[in-house]
């Protein structure tokens, strides 16, 4: 019988104590007592938050530990994309081995569960280091030598799988490859612009959890100009192109979303927080998320990628720059497709889409044309 849980039923007593032990490798450790509230993090959040104090004994003697749980209602990422996956999978016990390969000069807080079968919500447990941290680790107050160390630990974590293809497909099966992703898509959206529903998961829940989501996507293409409104029809009706220029550089595991708001500095240490968009992909793409998200840098983009790349270089040996950097250009178009697209679906159209979201597809519409993707 499970034990009382004071807060919310997120997840039972015996599930942290799960946790807990792979975490701190203690097969005896007990969770004694559990304390949870509802707490705000990083401002209003469509997100549930609750900070979570435990009890905990074991060989080490009686410890209390404070996590962070972040709790998902609807469908999650993996949930949606990864349809391969036999939900529940609990990524905590599958993560762990990829967890403890990450080289030392990078803290990882983060475990992830997909969502259980019997109805729970799916959860993220999360150190909240970051918030911790405060400015003092925050990207605000880094110079450029800050810069180039988070450049520097990026790269230390996509050569740890560079071009390891049989290992990926081997050990790590149940990542979410990109290059699927995009394709996977770039269907469901044509499908919705024309209104026809593909007979596939993704579309099926895109569907089902925004009904208006093929009314909204044509209100954003009807802003566009035609010239602009047909490069993106003609992409996502054919990305063929988008997805074989991405895959000439060898893929790795890449984090997903390392943006400001997911990265602190802690003396030489990168802390990466947020892996539940973690990928098999290009590593351009993690480079330019992180670069994108900075308000302002004391780095221009060509050191900074010449910075890198010289890292990546120092560990894994000679890289196609000129592939790379190719793939880095198509970024945009790429984030067109796997962000901007479900943010659109998910805009009520008698808002419109926001000038911002316009901006975005005309800038992948003009790269579209001028990167050769389409015709």
């Amino acid at each position: 019988m499970t034990a009382p849980h004071h807060g919310p039923m997120v997840i039972s007593r015996a599930g942290y104590a799960a946790l807990m032990r792979v975490l701190l490798e203690q097969d005896d450790l007990r969770i004694t007592d559990i304390d949870s509230q509802p707490v705000a993090v990083g401002g209003p959040s469509e997100n549930r938050f609750y900070r979570v104090c435990l009890t905990a004994v074991g060989e080490a003697g009686e410890a209390r530990m404070n996590v962070l749980l972040k709790v998902f209602p609807e469908p999650t990422w993996m949930e949606t994309w990864n349809t391969q996956l036999d939900g529940p999978t609990e990524v905590v016990a599958l993560e762990s081995d990829l967890l403890s390969s990450l080289p030392e000069g990078i803290v990882d807080p983060t475990i992830a569960s997909a969502r259980a079968r019997e109805g729970k919500p799916a959860w993220t447990m999360a150190s909240d280091v970051i918030a911790d941290l405060g400015q003092a680790g925050g990207i605000d107050g880094m110079d450029g030598g800050d810069l180039k160390l988070v450049l520097l630990r990026l790269a230390e974590w996509h050569a740890l799988h560079w071009a390891a293809r049989e290992v990926l497909d081997f050990v790590y099966p149940w990542l979410t490859r990109q290059a699927e992703w995009l394709t996977a898509s770039a269907g469901v959206y044509a499908g919705a612009l024309r209104s026809v529903v593909a007979a596939d998961p993704a579309a099926a829940r895109l569907t089902a959890a925004y009904p208006q989501a093929g009314h909204a996507l044509r209100s954003l293409f009807a802003a566009l100009s035609p010239d602009d409104r047909h490069s993106l029809t003609q992409l996502l009706n054919a990305p063929t192109a988008l997805v074989e220029r991405l895959a000439a550089i060898p893929v790795t595991v890449i984090h997903g979303a390392p943006t400001v708001d997911h990265i602190a500095l802690s003396e030489a240490q990168l802390i990466l927080v947020e892996w539940e968009m973690l990928q098999v992909g290009p590593s351009s793409w993690d480079v330019w998320t992180f670069l994108t998200s900075l308000p302002g840098s004391t780095l221009s983009t060509p050191e900074a990628l010449d910075f890198y790349l010289q890292a990546l270089e120092g560990i894994v040996g000679p890289v196609d720059r000129p592939a790379w950097e190719d793939s880095y250009r198509l970024a945009p178009v790429a984030a067109f497709v796997l962000w901007d697209l479900g943010q659109a679906a998910r805009t009520m159209p008698h808002n419109g889409p926001s000038p911002g979201l316009v901006a975005r597809a005309t800038e992948a519409a003009r790269l579209s044309r001028e990167l050769g993707l389409v015709e």
